[in-house]
């Protein structure tokens, strides 16, 4: 009251002072101070509030009751066909087929009753498609069962053919065991009677005998040696065929081989009025590590059918290097002839087993038609290949390629001879031989020309003569056009100053002392006619005269003054020889003691023990150490050889392989634990064996044995064998191929 008696006007809560909480409200009046104050209960005042607070309050509970009961209901409406359709989906997922949902009435038709529709149309499709599925797993079924049943029957056919393939195998095994058996044994026995028949054929020819004789006994030789060639083709196809060809790997010179190749047929091409030559290039190594006995064994196959199929002209072979690295060198062969040729619609049976280009050239000139097959084979055994080149017209002939790969040695000491500026003249009318012989001498630093005549080679050493360049030396051939050369020897030995020494040069004054003589006569020797002449010295002139291997050209050398010569092919260590003997720079000889020592061990007697069942071959052994002056001591089989050798000492022991009661393999172990045992000299031990099969080399050096020949027994070879150890040069751990020493008695 005071606040509005006071001018102030408001409202308040506040306690009377009856302690009851009233809302006050106070104003002033607006004249003597006088003020109006109002006052109620506050209880009283917020009543009617209260009453509409609890009206909005229960209105606002129903309203959301009656929503949440409202919204209830229309959940259960919406998702009651929701909650339908999952358990209808659910069903048709655990495989009921057959669950469909109820449709709505027509009368409310809204969306859901359309996805209603669709589901069951789903349903029915799944349905369907779940029939389908069925019949066609069905299917599927009887199917794969009847595959199951094919599949176990195929396995167990299976299982049977790999039975009968297993069994087939072990027969196929057993069947080339024993087709090795037999082809040892039918070697063995076949070999044997050979051996008799070839060596006392040529015993029997050493004797007195009439020509006639002679003539007969030289077809059974030849014959014997067909065969044995024959018996040793069919012995290397069948290696080939059964895989069991070897390569052996050692250190030999290849240059020895191809001349070794081209001497054993230099006979055949003579008979055949063939030149036979080989060229190798100059940068092919000699000494190589690979297979001699093989590489000669393709040489002498081509050799021979180049020969055989060539009526006129030459074969040549020739090597060169295809590739190298360090360790290994690719070297090409060639073997080229002017022969019959070979078309090429025939050339894809070359290689071919047992076939030839023609039926008819088989019959004429014989052959089984496996040289080339096997050369074949060989050369691919040593990492080569061989094919042929041919026009197939006859006189343009056949060229025949081979590589081989080849070891080179860490070290080579290959020294080629030098004759440093010595002036050479060739003379020989085939172009290629005179071509090879000139670039060889070339290579060994020598001034060389060729001339194919007579005519030429004197106006050559007229020319070299005036220019103050004498020839040193003439290689000259035996034969020039189908007539001899004495025509130029003859008139060499009229001006012997045409050809000067070489170690002491010529001058030009040298040669004026013949000039005038020679240039008076010249008109007349040119022509042939005779002339008279100072005799002749007693020195040799420097002419080599290249001969054939017939002994008649020899002593025609004789006949017209000739003492160097050397046949052809030319074989290079002996051209070496040669030439430093007409060239008079001859390496030093051995003296009379050193002479007298060797003719002393190429003499000695050996004391050798001969082991050999069969009583044939046992007389053939005898009979060839009779002849070349051996004692011997016969076994009868190699029980008999072991109490031999302990009861006396051997020089030598001739040991067979195959012998009964203890064979020689057997033997020879036993042999070398005795001495072993007793610390005793270790004897010598040669096998002899008919088998030649792959393998038996080997096995009879494991055997201790230190040298391997085949049967039939190749006289020169084992004559060289005796010879070797008779100087105390025997070195064993060696053994010779079959193939060489049968080829070598065929040829």
């Amino acid at each position: 009251m005071a606040e509005a008696i006071n001018g102030e006007t408001g409202i308040k809560r506040q306690w009377d002072y009856n302690g009851v909480k009233v809302i006050a409200a106070y104003r002033p009046v607006g004249f003597m101070r006088w003020g109006l104050l109002a006052k109620l209960e506050v209880q009283e005042a917020y009543a009617p509030v209260r009453n509409v607070r609890l009206v909005i309050i229960v209105t606002i509970v129903v309203l959301v009751s009656l929503g949440v009961m409202a919204s209830v209901g229309l959940a259960k409406v919406f998702t009651s066909p929701i909650t339908e359709l999952g358990r209808a989906a659910a069903s048709l997922g655990q495989g009921n087929m057959q669950t469909r949902v109820r449709k709505g009435t027509l009368l409310l038709r809204d969306e859901i009753s359309d996805l209603k529709d669709i589901f069951n149309s789903m349903a029915q499709q799944i349905s369907s498609h779940q029939l389908i599925l069925e019949h066609k797993v069905r299917e599927r079924t009887l199917d794969l069962a009847r595959a199951n049943d094919g599949l176990a029957k195929e396995v167990e056919e299976r299982k049977r053919i790999e039975g009968e393939l297993e069994k087939a195998k072990d027969v196929a095994i057993a069947a080339n065991r024993s087709k090795s058996e037999f082809l040892a044994n039918m070697s063995h026995e076949i070999r044997t009677p050979l051996n008799a028949i070839i060596n006392f054929t040529e015993l029997c020819l050493g004797t007195q005998i009439t020509p006639e004789q002679h003539e007969y006994l030289d077809y059974v030789r030849f014959a014997a040696q067909h065969l044995l060639r024959l018996i040793t083709d069919i012995l290397d196809f069948s290696k080939i065929e059964a895989g069991k060809l070897e390569i052996e790997d050692m250190q030999f010179s290849l240059f020895d081989q191809i001349e070794h190749a081209v001497s054993v047929l230099a006979a055949r091409a003579f008979k055949a009025g063939l030149e036979l030559c080989y060229r190798i290039d100059a940068d092919v190594p000699d000494l190589i590590i690979g297979d001699p006995g093989r590489l000669l064994q393709i040489f002498v196959n081509l050799i021979g059918n180049g020969i055989k199929f060539t009526k006129e002209g030459e074969v040549v072979i020739s090597a060169s290097v295809k590739t190298q690295t360090e360790d290994s060198i690719e070297i090409l062969f060639s073997v080229k002839d002017t022969g019959l040729g070979i078309p090429e619609s025939k050339q894809s049976l070359l290689f071919k087993a047992f076939s030839q280009v023609d039926s008819s050239t088989q019959r004429v000139y014989g052959g089984t038609g496996l040289g080339l097959v096997i050369s074949a084979k060989l050369a691919a055994a040593m990492g080569g290949e061989m094919w042929v080149e041919s026009e197939g017209t006859e006189n343009r002939g056949s060229t025949f390629w081979f590589t081989a790969r080849f070891q080179k040695l860490q070290q080579s000491t290959t020294n080629a001879p030098s004759f440093k500026d010595a002036h050479a003249l060739v003379v020989d009318d085939n172009h290629t031989s005179r071509c090879i012989l000139v670039d060889l001498l070339k290579n060994w630093r020598m001034v060389a020309d060729g001339v194919d005549t007579v005519e030429g080679a004197k106006a050559l050493l007229h020319k070299a003569a005036v220019s103050g360049h004498p020839y040193n030396v003439v290689l000259l051939d035996m034969w020039l056009n189908g007539t001899d050369a004495s025509e130029l020897v003859d008139f060499l030995h009229m001006y012997p100053s045409l050809l000067a020494n070489y170690s002491q040069p010529a001058t030009s004054a040298f040669y004026t002392s013949e000039q005038m003589k020679y240039n008076s006569t010249k008109k007349n020797v040119l022509k042939g006619e005779e002339t008279e002449s100072k005799s002749t010295s007693d020195v040799s002139l420097p002419i080599i005269m290249l001969t054939s291997v017939n002994l008649i050209d020899v002593t025609r050398c004789k006949e017209i003054g000739i003492r160097f010569h050397t046949s052809k092919p030319v074989r290079r260590s002996l051209l070496v020889r040669v030439l430093k003997s007409a060239l008079h720079a001859q390496d030093e000889v051995p003296d009379e003691g050193q002479a007298s020592q060797i003719s002393e061990s190429l003499g000695r007697s050996l004391h050798i023990l001969v082991v050999e069942d069969n009583v044939v071959n046992q007389k053939v052994a005898v009979k060839l150490l009779k002849k070349w002056g051996h004692t011997f001591v016969l076994a009868c089989n190699g029980a008999e050889a072991i109490d031999k050798s302990t009861q006396e000492a051997f020089d030598l022991i001739l040991m067979d392989v195959q012998m009964p009661v203890c064979d020689g393999f057997e033997a020879t172990a036993r042999i070398r634990e005795i001495e072993k045992n007793n610390n005793g000299r270790r004897t010598p031990i040669v096998a002899m064996t008919a088998h030649a099969m792959s393998g038996d080399g080997d096995r009879c050096i494991s055997a201790g044995m230190d040298f391997y020949v085949s049967k039939p027994l190749n006289a020169k070879k084992l004559q060289e064998l005796l010879q070797s150890a008779a100087m105390g040069s025997f070195r064993g751990r060696h053994y010779s191929s079959p193939y060489c020493d049968d080829i070598t008695k065929y040829v």
